[in-house]
């Protein structure tokens, strides 16, 4: 997987997790000196292994050597012995294809359009040497799957393609009340005495809409902006925009729970109209009100979510004080579309492919 571990809980940390109830899993991912940022442990009892690397979308070769060379030290017995590689960003395929039996089954899980991102689309070396290791990981993948409809035809658009792509669209964890933790926080928690909190939870970066945002407190004097997750961008200096960092996994829901308002401001970039949003889904099963930027891959979420187009209608949903659903339609929501759910999908498409 292209993420630590102790990152934010993502796509990649679920699967593997869900995929460990049916085969022997283990996770090879890139160690982050910590300090950095502050990670989660994201304890569980999942084997797994990091590698030092460089920045995988790097295009010197020899960055793609050191890396290669790398992961072949560190792990290389383990990816030649193993049956199927499943792979999460396709610059690792680069590094490790020298290890790659005939007859191993590669797997592909398209997560991001990653020539999207701002640190490789600046650079169009970066950007080229991404877009062919992108071609070369769909053109040797026995299996691709996708986490979004957008992202699926923007791959087919791209490369041509003609082989199947599956669409297995993010969840959710549900956590029972015995595995949730109370978030504590002495700040967080007296903000209720004199303001309404607006909430949002996941990566801050360059696609934060913080325009937006600041418009709104201008409008809303007892309203306070929460911010949780690691931050790669600049957060304005406003004495109402609040960032506690990152949380564990197991605490978002009481943080929900003491949330007014859960919101995701997103300017709509290439990159974001190709995202199906984890927190969608765990917002959605707080039973609050839920309050997004519209883009195509998300008006399914309509019907639980407040979908706004400009900053207007931002402002006016604030004035909302009950979610679009009830909260038992906001539970059942939320167990139809949990990363339980979505591994069965997987475990069927694998059953077939394994024995094809």
């Amino acid at each position: 997987m292209n993420l630590p571990w102790g990152w934010i809980k993502q796509r990649p940390h679920f699967i593997a997790e869900e995929l460990n109830k049916y085969f022997r899993v283990m996770v090879l991912y890139p160690f982050v000196i910590r300090g950095k940022t502050d990670l989660s442990k994201n304890e569980t009892s999942l084997k797994r292994r990091y590698f030092y690397n460089l920045p995988p979308h790097l295009h010197f070769f020899l960055s793609r050597l050191i890396n290669s060379l790398a992961l072949i030290f560190q792990n290389g017995y383990i990816l030649r012995k193993t049956d199927i590689i499943w792979l999460t960003h396709p610059c690792y395929f680069s590094f490790i294809k020298i290890l790659i039996r005939k007859d191993q089954k590669i797997i592909y899980d398209v997560m991001d359009d990653f020539l999207e991102f701002p640190s490789i689309k600046k650079n169009k070396k970066n950007s080229r040497f991404v877009k062919l290791q992108e071609a070369a990981l769909l053109n040797r993948a026995d299996l691709v799957v996708c986490s979004a409809d957008s992202l699926k035809l923007t791959l087919q658009s791209r490369h041509h393609l003609t082989k199947d792509i599956f669409i297995i669209k993010n969840a959710m964890h549900l956590y029972d009340q015995n595995a949730r933790r109370i978030y504590a926080n002495d700040e967080f928690d007296a903000l209720h005495l004199s303001f309404k909190i607006a909430t949002y939870i996941g990566a801050i970066s360059q696609w934060f809409d913080f325009n937006s945002v600041l418009t709104v407190l201008d409008v809303y004097q007892d309203l306070v902006i929460c911010l949780f997750g690691p931050k790669d961008a600049d957060i304005p200096l406003h004495p109402r925009i609040k960032y506690f960092g990152i949380i564990k996994h197991e605490e978002v829901f009481d943080v929900m729970q003491k949330s007014d308002f859960l919101i995701m401001p997103f300017i709509v970039t290439e990159l974001i109209k190709s995202v199906n949003p984890v927190k969608l889904y765990e917002y959605i099963s707080s039973g609050k009100p839920v309050i997004a930027v519209r883009y195509k891959e998300i008006e399914e979420f309509q019907d639980y979510v407040y979908l706004y187009k400009n900053v207007q209608e931002f402002v006016n949903y604030l004035n909302k004080s009950v979610p679009k659903k009830s909260v038992k339609e906001c539970i059942d929501f939320a167990s139809k579309n949990t990363w339980e759910k979505r591994c069965e999908e997987i475990i069927m498409i694998l059953l077939k492919f394994l024995t094809e």
